[in-house]
């Protein structure tokens, strides 16, 4: 049984991006793509469910959240649990073709991005009962659930991705995994959103954009050299988890953020994601 969705992504992609000269894709070759997701003859590898993430993250034009890369992450392995031999066998030949396509000029771009999109959430309509049929359906409702309307928009996404910054930045801080229940992260997110009005445009720029800048800064962290860690670290923590006010019932400073904040990593000249 061919899934479904992987078929006609391997159909409609040829010619869809341009590759990007100074970041890069989730990785298909090297010691972190070769990583094993689920044991098995043959197993299927990191770098194989990284060719889905590529094509969903350029269909919809977005840079997924940690969340949602698990959510792919888990639907896909089910579905090698499922349709093992035909799962591979699709990755593989997306593979060639991503390499193929990534030569693309940029200018023939935008139309793939199109075909692309409407055929992800075409055959997740298709097909509801896959698991990656969910996790595509549930991306999408993200992306088109705007918070707060204007120029860019503020999608839940983006919030989302600044909250995801702030956890990873309290890790630093306080050396423990923070985990918040769903009305701790409601309330955040408001608290966060009620800045909008007193945020500059570049401000508000960020915020819209903050999956991508939160793919750049995780990214970015994980190459960063083993004797410049602690200063990253401790930059981190100072920009994404400022000490709270005495009275304040959240554990960082959410208007001490800094929107936009500095650079702690340079933006490349060019990104796999259009910014907003």
């Amino acid at each position: 049984m061919r899934t479904i969705i992987i078929v006609c992504i391997y159909m409609l992609c040829a010619g869809m991006m341009a590759g990007a000269a100074d970041i890069t894709w989730y990785p298909l070759e090297g010691p972190a793509a070769a990583r094993v997701l689920v044991p098995g003859e043959p197993p299927l590898l990191v770098g194989q469910a990284n060719v889905f993430n590529n094509c969903v993250e350029f269909g919809f034009g977005l840079a997924m959240t940690q969340a949602e890369q698990e959510q792919v992450r888990t639907a896909l392995m089910q579905e090698y649990l499922e349709f093992r031999g035909d799962l591979l066998a699709d990755l593989k030949e997306l593979k060639e073709l991503w390499k193929e396509v990534c030569s693309t000029p940029a200018e023939q771009q935008g139309k793939y991005r199109l075909i692309l999109r409407d055929v992800l959430v075409g055959e997740a309509d298709r097909a509801p009962g896959l698991g990656i049929s969910r996790v595509i359906r549930k991306i999408n409702a993200m992306e088109t659930d705007v918070v707060a309307a204007g120029t860019p928009p503020v999608t839940r996404r983006s919030v989302d991705a600044l909250l995801e910054l702030v956890q990873m930045a309290l890790r630093f801080r306080d050396r423990r995994v923070v985990a918040w229940s769903e009305p701790e992260r409601q309330a955040i997110g408001a608290a966060i959103l009620r800045r909008l009005p007193t945020l500059t445009p570049a401000g508000r720029n960020w915020l819209a954009n903050a999956d991508i800048h939160r793919a750049l800064i995780d990214r970015n962290w994980q190459e960063t050299p083993a004797d410049e860690r602690d200063v990253i670290r401790r930059l981190l923590a100072e920009t994404f988890a400022p000490a709270p006010k005495a009275d304040s019932a959240f554990p960082v400073d959410i208007d001490g953020i800094p929107l936009p904040p500095p650079n702690l990593f340079p933006l490349p000249t060019n990104l796999p994601w259009p910014m907003r």
